[in-house]
């Protein structure tokens, strides 16, 4: 009676054992591939994060957002409560701005005859900071010599990207 008793308790231990689902042996909480640098003022795309346990993946989304008008270092957390423990994961992301502005020449005329001032119309400056940016003008019109002169526009941002831009007056006999 005790050897069919102990028997049939081995046996009821295997079987509940048997039935109890498991706890997966690895449990991977991993970020997804993604861009961690994104330039200011535009958009971000989270490609979240997965967790595999050997059979399943799940693939989470931050609940995060992203401010990439704000240059700097960005946390974005992903968060899974999975088999009753808590998985986290940060991932980092850096608004920069390396972009540098836009010039654009404003129409006007630059071919005059000898004798006659020339008037600079300027430039137009923009810049994905959405600063407002001024710009520097190098560079002097002789209107009583003919010849062909150079002006140089030069805009420079907060980040320090710089551009130039160029115009050509000539002044004829």
């Amino acid at each position: 009676m005790k050897k069919l008793i102990v028997i049939s308790t081995l046996l009821l231990v295997i079987v509940l054992s048997a039935c109890n689902g498991g706890t997966p042996e690895t449990i991977d909480f991993i970020l997804n591939d993604g861009n961690d640098t994104v330039e200011i003022n535009t958009l971000w795309e989270d490609m979240g994060a997965s967790l595999t346990d050997g059979e399943n993946t799940f693939i989470i989304y931050s609940d995060d957002t992203l401010n990439s008008s704000i240059l700097g270092l960005n946390e974005i957390t992903y968060e899974l409560i999975y088999l009753e423990e808590t998985f986290e994961l940060t991932r980092y992301v850096i608004v920069t701005d390396q972009t540098p502005p836009e010039l654009t020449l404003l129409p006007g005329l630059d071919t005059l005859t000898k004798g006659t001032e020339w008037e600079d119309t300027g430039i137009t400056v923009t810049d994905n900071s959405n600063e407002t940016l001024t710009y520097q003008v190098e560079g002097t019109v002789l209107h009583n010599i003919a010849g062909v002169y150079e002006i140089t526009y030069t805009a420079t941002d907060s980040s320090g990207n710089t551009n130039t831009i160029n115009r050509f007056v000539t002044i004829i006999n």
